[in-house]
């Protein structure tokens, strides 16, 4: 699967990274404006309810390094 961009559907990112599970990410997502993690997703909708949801893999990982100082 060849993806340049590095951008993935919540799916695809746990088959990558199985040990992120899906209700985790989903967790995230819900909470994304109090923790950070909408620097992480892209919304796309065409009427501003539900859409799809695409994760930067490269933020992802920044966001995830920028938590363990947090968490220190």
């Amino acid at each position: 699967m060849s993806n340049p961009n590095k951008f993935w559907t919540v799916k695809q990112f746990n088959e990558i990274y199985p040990n992120f599970s899906l209700g985790m990410l989903r967790a995230l997502i819900f909470h994304s404006e109090e923790n950070g993690f909408s620097s992480v997703i892209v919304r796309i909708s065409a009427n501003r309810k539900r859409g799809k949801i695409l994760i930067n893999e490269d933020a992802f990982f920044a966001w995830l390094h920028n938590q363990q100082g947090r968490m220190a």
